[in-house]
């Protein structure tokens, strides 16, 4: 009898070790269903709406499935949605947003489905939580003492009306050409240019002669930019062609001088847009020689005078 009763308890035992041990994992599955069910949710949804429409769960799995992990952590939102049946049928919802430490706001909907209308709500309520869990992005301050690249730092090539006083018999018109690089804060601007000619005649001899001019040189500048405008200092030197074609005398003369000149400008300019800038400048030249054009026998024509006055204005192209 007593073998047959341990074996009888043992049998028991067996039969219970499963029942136990399926008690256990539903135990640990129940326990890890609640801490996922217990995640705090990163907003709060106050939800009343007819019957027929989702619960405040089912629209809050909505929201969830739009924003996925973002939609967990500290309540950052609370929003409250109202839906109505107006009487021909159509639903809205009104939403409100209570945002920590901001106005409330309010935002309505309509559709002809109260499903539709639900999900577009939390489609809406999403978008708040995407925005509130976006890092706004702070402007970049310039580190003090680094000049920044503005458009006229860049290669470019400029065209320009000018203007002279002084080289010609009168006041000179024409046109020019220039460009430039900037190294290590400096400038360097090649130009060439050519003014419209200018008459000069000896009194009451009815002789003279028709002058033209054409300059070329370079010089180096350096900018001061500090926004659109900016303002440039300049010293430069090069090379003047003056040319006189004679008249008034049984056989006119043509002759023709060069003369070395030095430069000193000022450059102020207008950043246009990132490709163009306005400028305008003025200078002044002071010819290393001064020739003289004369008719033989009669006298002095003309001879330049020993500082000329320059500007121009015009467009800068930048590359």
């Amino acid at each position: 009898m007593l073998g047959n009763i341990a074996r009888e308890r043992t049998s028991v035992a067996a039969r219970t070790r499963p029942v136990w041990l399926g008690l256990c994992v539903w135990l640990a599955l129940s326990s890890s269903a609640r801490s996922v069910l217990a995640r705090e949710r990163a907003f709060a949804l106050a939800w009343s709406a007819p019957a027929e429409c989702p619960d405040s769960d089912t629209v809050a799995s909505y929201v969830e499935e739009d924003v996925g992990e973002i939609a967990y952590g500290p309540t950052a939102l609370r929003a409250r949605g109202t839906v109505s049946q107006s009487s021909d049928g159509r639903y809205s919802v009104l939403l409100e947003f209570y945002p920590g430490g901001e106005q409330t706001s309010k935002r309505s909907l309509e559709g002809g489905s109260c499903q539709a209308v639900s999900q577009a709500a939390a489609l809406v309520v999403a978008l708040a939580i995407r925005a509130q869990a976006t890092p706004s992005v702070r402007p970049v301050a310039p580190v003090p003492g680094a000049p920044s690249r503005s458009a006229h730092e860049r290669p470019f090539l400029a065209s320009q009306v000018i203007a002279d006083l002084g080289s010609l018999p009168g006041p000179a018109v024409g046109l020019g050409i220039s460009g430039g690089v900037t190294f290590s804060g400096f400038r360097v601007e090649p130009r060439v240019g050519y003014f419209a000619p200018r008459t000069a005649t000896i009194e009451r001899s009815g002789l003279g002669a028709r002058f033209t001019l054409g300059t070329a040189g370079a010089r180096v500048c350096t900018p001061f930019p500090r926004s659109e405008w900016w303002f440039a200092p300049c010293v430069g030197g090069g090379v003047d062609w003056v040319r006189a074609q004679g008249f008034g005398a049984l056989r006119p003369r043509d002759a023709s001088a060069w003369a070395a000149l030095m430069s000193a400008s000022a450059v102020a300019g207008w950043d246009v847009s990132p490709i163009i800038s306005l400028r305008l400048e003025l200078e002044g030249v002071v010819p290393l020689a001064r020739p003289e054009f004369e008719v033989d026998g009669v006298g002095e024509v003309f001879r330049r005078a020993p500082l000329a006055l320059r500007g121009n204005l015009g467009l800068e192209l930048h590359f």
